[in-house]
């Protein structure tokens, strides 16, 4: 069965994207055949929209083990290399813990700030932070719990 937080993931970063390249066509067609037309917010929101596109994409890319990543620790002696790996993991989730953690502090800090040109609170920009931060702890522990498994069975590096 797929994973449900996948298929809500995919479809927010979908919905972001079409949202996205709608405001984009807007503010490129209004500015041919509308120039007297104010379309700052356009901006702005594409901002937003970009932003959200990526608190959804990252956590896929954490899951499907997508990102970008270099081999070094492979060219270490075996127990040296596990060692290693085991620590990174664990970097990587008090990493995304701590982005989930300080993401809803700052978001508090969005709650009485507005947008300047679109006028919605910025903590509904600022949340994307946390989420990405959740999704991609999630994900953290998801893929240690493979590695230490993979570990377990001798097929881990």
């Amino acid at each position: 069965m797929k994973d449900p937080l996948e298929k809500i993931l995919k479809i927010g970063v979908l919905s972001v994207f079409i949202l996205l390249i709608l405001t984009v066509s807007f503010q490129v067609f209004s500015r041919v055949f509308f120039p007297s037309l104010s379309r700052i917010w356009t901006e702005e929101l594409t901002r937003f929209l970009f932003i959200y596109a990526v608190a959804f994409a990252a956590p896929l890319a954490m899951k499907q083990a997508a990102y970008v990543n270099i081999d070094l620790i492979d060219t270490l002696p075996v127990r040296i290399a596990t060692i290693a790996k085991i620590v990174v993991e664990i970097m990587v989730l008090v990493l995304f813990l701590l982005v989930f953690y300080y993401g809803i502090r700052f978001t508090m800090l969005g709650i009485h700030q507005r947008a300047p040109t679109i006028k919605i609170p910025m903590a509904a920009v600022f949340v994307s932070i946390p989420v990405m931060g959740g999704f991609m702890f999630f994900y953290s522990v998801v893929n240690f719990g493979k590695f230490l498994k993979r570990l377990k069975t001798g097929r881990a590096i």
